[in-house]
């Protein structure tokens, strides 16, 4: 590893000859030095493929294996809705919701496990961040809260489903984040250009999460939610999607103020070899 004169540090392969004199003699040594960051970030990348693919193997046996008695059960507590009184109906309910959420907790782990072939073309930030709102504004209740935006028609090199999925999800994580104690629950949006890189904040003046949930905020299946209400992956893919653009994503939040996520996503370059044109 080498330290660059800014303070970043990279790994570096180095390699050396002994040059000797017309005598035979060692006179000094040759060295050589390449900077490996790029075939590293190659040589993680495969590895995090492989992985992919071996999860992708076992979710789907899994969503196969369960899929089906899932069915089963909500089939069958239909059924048992119409034909019980209305006192024995409430039960039921709470079998088919514990059953959708099963079968959303499949959902999101198979498709995490397909990432592995991501499609990268140009696409705008500006529309992919629109239909994210739209998709959260189709699916929540709205009343009470607004959703402001200010965005760049930025152009980058991205899996537009899978930013839109990932933007999604933050968004959709923003609006539930609504303190009961406010009249009024705010979501602003925005979209910079920064060095080459497109800046998207989400920021809420919601319920806010103290030091440890926020530690904890983006590993898989954690929820602050009631038992039911999610499945605890949205925020770990949305990271992971947004890693596998050559990105960041970074939340700071204080308990009863709000949260402010900050994603930072490369507009694409040279790196990206595998682009689609």
């Amino acid at each position: 590893w080498h330290t660059h004169k800014d303070g970043h540090v990279f790994p570096m392969m180095m390699s050396g000859a002994l040059i000797r004199d017309e005598n035979g003699k060692p006179a000094y040594v040759a060295v050589t030095a390449l900077d490996i960051t790029e075939y590293k970030r190659m040589e993680e990348q495969m590895s995090q493929q492989e992985k992919l693919a071996s999860l992708g193997k076992i979710a789907s046996v899994v969503s196969h294996e369960l899929n089906t008695p899932l069915a089963n059960i909500s089939i069958t507590a239909e059924y048992l809705k119409s034909l019980l009184p209305e006192k024995h109906k409430k039960e039921l309910d709470v079998i088919l919701h514990e059953v959708r959420n099963a079968s959303g907790i499949i959902k999101k782990t198979l498709g995490f496990s397909r990432m592995g072939s991501m499609e990268f073309r140009k696409a705008n930030i500006e529309g992919v961040v629109k239909k994210a709102v739209e998709a959260v504004k189709a699916r929540r209740n709205m009343d009470g809260v607004t959703i402001k935006t200010n965005l760049s028609p930025c152009d980058v090199i991205c899996d537009e489903y899978r930013l839109f999925e990932a933007m999604t999800n933050i968004i959709d994580n923003a609006v539930l984040a609504r303190n009961s104690e406010s009249k009024k629950h705010i979501v602003d949006i925005a979209s910079t250009l920064s060095d080459n890189n497109v800046v998207i904040t989400v920021k809420d003046n919601g319920v806010g999460m103290n030091t440890a949930t926020l530690k904890k905020s983006d590993k898989p299946f954690f929820t602050t939610r009631a038992k039911g209400e999610g499945t605890g992956l949205g925020l770990f893919i949305s990271k992971w999607v947004i890693k596998e653009h050559g990105g960041s994503l970074v939340i700071e939040s204080k308990e009863n103020v709000g949260t402010e996520v900050t994603v930072t996503i490369p507009c694409g370059g040279d790196s990206y070899a595998h682009i689609d044109s």
